[in-house]
């Protein structure tokens, strides 16, 4: 797979989830996804592995019941071959309170037989925890050792 390629996939996966394309997003995934965001899965229900098309699927359906995503817009984007990595700016509204909750997250994608195979996603959750839960989160900072 060339770059080119890498990028009109990622250009059109991209615009497929801005607009809420489920089908577009459908046809994209691999049934054999491996797919995992990083952070704390208790408080945020979207992290965590997930392998196959199917709970995927679930998961990004759920995200729209309690999100509204209100920008996502690309930073840095780097491919090569039928890979890429992303650093995006999002927006989303937090459907029961209304509250806006923006940060950044990394992404890296790969691509297999011009379908999305697999996603690792990283974000500061420490920031992404407090916006979603409205509070600030008072960590203690260690002394210093020298």
């Amino acid at each position: 797979m060339t770059s080119s390629m890498t990028n009109d996939l990622v250009q059109k996966l991209v615009e497929a989830y801005r607009t809420g394309d489920e089908q577009l997003l459908s046809d994209m995934i691999h049934d054999d996804i491996d797919w995992e965001i990083y952070g704390p899965e208790v408080y945020m229900r979207f992290e965590g592995p997930l392998r196959g098309k199917l709970p995927v699927l679930k998961l990004l359906a759920e995200a729209t019941t309690l999100y509204t995503l209100k920008k996502h817009g690309n930073v840095t984007r780097i491919i090569e071959a039928d890979r890429a990595a992303l650093i995006s700016q999002v927006v989303y509204e937090q459907r029961s309170t209304k509250r806006t909750i923006s940060f950044r997250r990394a992404s890296f994608l790969r691509f297999h037989q011009n379908l999305l195979i697999e996603l690792r996603t990283f974000a500061d959750t420490l920031d992404l925890v407090e916006q979603v839960l409205g509070v600030w989160i008072d960590i203690p900072i260690a002394p210093s050792t020298g």
